[in-house]
């Protein structure tokens, strides 16, 4: 482990209006996107204050004396799914140089998560278009749609619940295909971020998207539902990075 990952670790807080309105963590969010995802453009100030509104926590990653190398907003709502409570990833960035230093590792966001909502997690959530992310959910359970279709009897329950009571979900369901977990061209930017495709170890990932014609270039991206500890097809490749 080197210096730096060890100096670095989450700090999380539940979002307050004061937050929506914090300029200097608006900023640092700003400052966290450029760098991680290599983009000159700014994610807009007015959709990250939207994304923080609509969620419950965020998060980041504390650096001592530098500036911080992370975010992750999360949202979870009172209502359960199954009778388990649920994390949905709004959205996570980590700065280039913190890439591969397995900060952003599943097992460790739902516990502290957990820690400050007081709630332990039955189910995982977030939309991509990053292999990396598919791999990610992978290493805590079976994940939907790639190992348990939406169009299943537990797939629908699961689509419900997100229209329902995902607010990120809800606003993007005029682009959501239902049955395949397609979002389609929710980002303007096309590709968002730079990432290797066709890494070892997604190649069910890489399928699915080919299979329901999912174009990244086109700005497109597929909804993932992890249920934790359920079996995935996946195994136990180690995964790294992140997206937003």
């Amino acid at each position: 482990m080197s210096s730096q990952e060890q100096m670095a670790r989450w700090c999380w807080r539940r979002i307050s209006d004061n937050d929506v309105s914090d300029t200097d963590l608006v900023a640092q969010i700003q400052s966290i996107f450029r760098d991680g995802f290599g983009r000159s453009k700014d994610w807009p100030e007015t959709k990250i204050r939207q994304r923080l509104k609509n969620a419950t926590v965020v998060g980041l990653l504390e650096v001592a004396g530098a500036a911080p190398a992370g975010y992750a907003i999360y949202s979870s709502p009172e209502q359960t799914l199954d009778g388990k409570f649920v994390l949905w990833e709004d959205s996570i960035c980590i700065r280039q140089a913190f890439h591969a230093r397995k900060m952003s590792r599943p097992s460790q966001l739902l516990h502290e998560v957990g820690g400050i909502l007081g709630r332990e997690f039955g189910w995982f959530g977030g939309d991509t278009q990053n292999p990396v992310v598919y791999k990610r959910y992978a290493r805590i359970g079976r994940v939907l749609p790639i190992d348990v279709p939406f169009t299943s009897e537990t797939g629908q329950r699961v689509i419900k619940f997100l229209l329902e009571n995902i607010p990120q979900v809800k606003n993007r369901g005029k682009n959501l295909n239902i049955s395949s977990g397609a979002l389609m061209g929710i980002y303007n930017e096309g590709r968002l971020g730079q990432y290797e495709v066709n890494i070892l170890g997604a190649e069910a990932f890489e399928d699915y998207l080919t299979n329901h014609a999912i174009c990244r270039e086109r700005g497109d991206a597929l909804l993932l539902v992890a249920e934790v500890g359920g079996s995935s097809s996946f195994g136990r490749a180690s995964t790294n990075g992140v997206e937003g």
